[in-house]
């Protein structure tokens, strides 16, 4: 069983989005993604490799290294 928290993006003015966007933090995993629809979040969820590349959290100040 895999624990997922899901933060849903709304606007400040209360207009409905025209599609779903948010975050996926997989807890066990220490993984945070964004997600763009209804099918991407599903892909998230499912584990599936969507758009935007992985991050773990505290991540956002290392310097991306390439592979060899």
């Amino acid at each position: 069983m895999r624990t997922y928290v899901v933060r849903i993006w709304v606007s400040a003015d209360d207009e409905p989005a025209e599609e779903l966007r948010g975050t996926v933090f997989d807890v066990s995993a220490g993984t945070e993604r964004t997600f763009a629809g209804h099918a991407d979040l599903l892909d998230t969820l499912r584990g599936a490799h969507g758009r935007q590349p992985r991050r773990r959290r505290g991540d956002e100040d290392a310097v991306p290294h390439s592979a060899s």
